[in-house]
């Protein structure tokens, strides 16, 4: 066993020498081999232990005698221990969630605080190969993909897992082979919940009328999905920078549409949990729904996702957002200083104004000039207005067509600047300058404005 934990951990980069690790301990026999078996590796790869138990106050004195156990062992080892606890059967009934869900998080929130308290670099846990099955039948009868087929990685994040290719009767031989004592959890051998079901009955009846070799097999497929989906990443990483745009917050519904569906499921994944924390767990069918509405609709299309989230296509562009995000928040009127420097930070702009004694030979879209004498009044920005027209070479546009022609988001053009003059409207930046006001031999002055980026702050920064 020895032998075969060591290579898995060289090829899987588990544990890494050097590493300050956190060690989840529950005393029963697969955490206290591995708490031996890093004790044994510590010299060798100069590893910093501090041994971790989280007392869940389910079982009563049975539960606090499991804490007793581990802590009196990581004093006759002479090692850093940790003692966490929590009344989990009131947070249960308080949250509404399963005894397994509310344990789980809060043995997790534990370990990672106390990670974090120490300065260390993992989480160590004893999952092993039978536990990997289970995972793996669980998610399969689940109706799974191959993200989920892929079950426990050796390594994810902040998490290791060094057992995950042996199994829980190797541990025990391990434990049996030194004198390890260790506790028994007798709620390990009750059918109450999914995952003891499928230990205790479904498992061995799948084994003995079907393949005696089904953990073997059901690792086996998480390691064949793991490395598919491994290739997916990175076949994804290469395309998701050009698809898309705002920082990760909208994707290219081209450049989607373009992938085979196992791209399409990927990318679109990758989209999610990169983007808005609450479309990150979508059940498969509002999954699929989603991709189906990529593939489908068209612009000004939405439709409804959980947790009060909405999907909108706009311009070949997929944006999720909060469905109150979407209602109009109106924005100031701000007169422009000229000359000087106005902060318009509700537009995440600023405009320099400033006088010329000469025409400008060339302007991008972010700068506007204008004869001084001819405005009929002062420099005011607002969002448009219904009826806002402006005055172009070819004749006037309407604000709103001048948008759609542009591709402007529906839900961005009430936040978009416009530069008015007693309500005419001289330009748009970034999208069109109107021919009112014009330089020409008789000009005075000349006004020069140019418009630039500005973080936008929240009301509660500084």
């Amino acid at each position: 066993m020895l032998r075969e934990v060591e290579r898995f951990c060289r090829e899987h980069g588990v544990i890494r020498s050097g590493e300050g690790i956190v060690v989840a301990c529950s005393g029963g026999a697969d955490s206290m081999a591995l708490v031996q078996w890093l004790m044994e590796h510590r010299q060798q790869w100069e590893l910093r232990l501090c041994i971790a138990h989280f007392e869940h106050g389910i079982r009563g004195e049975e539960s606090l005698q499991d804490a007793a156990f581990v802590e009196k062992w990581c004093m006759e080892h002479h090692l850093m221990f940790r003692r966490g606890s929590a009344k989990i059967p009131e947070l249960a009934a308080k949250t509404g969630a399963s005894l397994e869900l509310a344990a789980r998080e809060q043995r997790y929130g534990f370990l990672e605080g106390l990670r974090q308290e120490l300065g260390y670099d993992v989480i160590a846990t004893a999952h092993h190969a039978d536990d990997q099955a289970e995972t793996v039948l669980m998610r399969l009868l689940r109706g799974s993909g191959i993200d989920g087929l892929a079950a426990m990685l050796p390594r994810t994040g902040c998490i290791a897992r060094p057992f995950l290719s042996v199994r829980k009767r190797e541990l025990e031989a391990f434990c049996a082979a030194r004198g390890i004592a260790s506790r028994y959890d007798a709620t390990n051998g009750m059918p109450d919940c999914t995952r003891n079901r499928l230990r205790l009955e479904l498992i061995p009846r799948l084994q003995k009328e079907y393949n005696p070799n089904l953990v073997e097999s059901l690792c086996h497929l998480a390691r064949l999905a793991s490395e598919q989906r491994e290739y997916m990443e990175g076949e994804v990483s290469g395309i998701l920078p050009a698809a898309v745009r705002r920082g990760g917050k909208e994707l290219s519904q081209k450049v989607f549409c373009e992938q085979p569906p196992a791209l399409q499921r990927t990318m679109l994944r990758r989209f999610l949990q990169e983007g808005e924390a609450g479309c990150r767990d979508l059940g498969f069918q509002h999954f699929e729904s989603l991709r189906e509405f990529l593939l489908h609709r068209g612009t000004g299309s939405h439709m409804e996702l959980p947790r009060g989230w909405k999907a909108e296509l706009s311009y070949g562009w997929l944006r999720l957002c909060r469905q109150q995000e979407t209602e109009d928040v109106p924005l100031p009127e701000r007169r422009i200083t000229v000359p000087g420097r106005t902060l318009l930070q509700e537009y995440g702009i600023s405009i320099e104004a400033a006088f010329l004694s000469e025409k400008p030979v060339h302007t991008g879209p972010e700068e506007f000039y204008c004869d001084y004498g001819k405005l009929p009044g002062e420099l005011v920005v607002r969002p448009r207005r219904a009826g806002d027209v402006i005055s172009l070479s070819a004749g006037r546009k309407s604000l709103k067509k001048l948008f759609i022609d542009s591709h402007v988001p529906r839900e961005e053009r009430n936040r978009i600047p416009v530069l008015v003059s007693s309500d005419l409207v001289l330009w748009v930046p970034g999208l069109r300058r109107s021919v009112l006001c014009p330089v020409d031999e008789d000009t005075g002055k000349i006004l020069y404005l140019r418009v630039m980026k500005e973080e936008v702050r929240g009301h509660d920064e500084g």
